[in-house]
């Protein structure tokens, strides 16, 4: 599941047929829920998962 996980993280949202261009944690985790990857998954865990992995990314500016 976690291998899943960083591969979606991968895709540009877009190919995805979502309205934005990067992921942010929060809409990471929502895509993961809807889509029922995981039930539930917190910023952290989710956090912890891609660094793991060797993902990185940007904060979102507010």
């Amino acid at each position: 599941m976690r291998e899943y996980i960083c591969r979606i993280a991968r895709c540009q949202p877009a190919a995805l047929g979502l309205p934005f261009t990067v992921w942010s944690l929060t809409k990471l985790a929502e895509y993961l829920i809807t889509h029922r990857v995981v039930e539930r998954i917190s910023k952290e865990t989710l956090r912890q998962i891609l660094k793991h992995h060797g993902i990185t990314w940007q904060p979102t500016e507010m």
